[in-house]
């Protein structure tokens, strides 16, 4: 077809040709970020457009690239271990936040860094979710360049604290 995946796969591709033609000794998770940080937001939610309309011309400009990946990790006790990437020789900070489901429109940070980090703990200790209702939340990373451009991942995270304090009236003891 002429939309959807079936068309913005062969223009992908071709856009990291492009990339890698400019940048061969860039890594694939390096292009990945430059995709996504250097998209045209075209104003749809992200299940619609994904990070935007790709930018050719400025994804290929990018002389620096930043990396930003984000992986977490559920524990039990509803904690969460937060592991990836911010790096790259231009990286002013990172910022950490979560949202309520899988598209926020409100965003609560609970974490900034300047600190480079390569595939390793991105906030240290666990996030807590005991505090959040039960419902489905997303994770995000912004990662800024010192052009001001963001990169940014996420991932999704469900909360399901069942805590029970003691029996109710009608319960019995055994």
């Amino acid at each position: 077809g002429s939309s959807g995946t079936s068309m913005a796969a062969p223009i992908v591709s071709g856009v990291v040709a492009l990339i890698k033609q400019a940048h061969p000794d860039w890594k694939p998770e390096e292009i990945k970020s430059i995709l996504k940080g250097t998209a045209v937001n075209i104003g749809e939610n992200l299940t619609i457009q994904g990070y935007g309309r790709i930018d050719a011309l400025k994804a290929v400009k990018i002389q620096k690239p930043i990396v930003s990946e984000l992986f977490a990790t559920p524990l039990p006790g509803g904690r969460i271990i937060i592991n990836g990437s911010a790096a790259g020789d231009n990286l002013v900070n990172y910022v950490l936040s979560y949202g309520k489901g899988l598209l926020p429109t409100q965003w609560t940070e609970f974490y900034t860094s300047s600190s480079q980090r390569e595939n390793d703990l991105l906030y240290h200790g666990s996030f807590n979710t005991y505090n959040l209702d039960d419902d489905t939340y997303s994770l995000r990373l912004q990662v800024k360049d010192s052009n001001n451009v963001f990169y940014e991942d996420r991932a999704i995270f469900k909360v399901n604290n069942l805590i029970i304090d003691n029996p109710l009236s009608n319960d019995i003891y055994r």
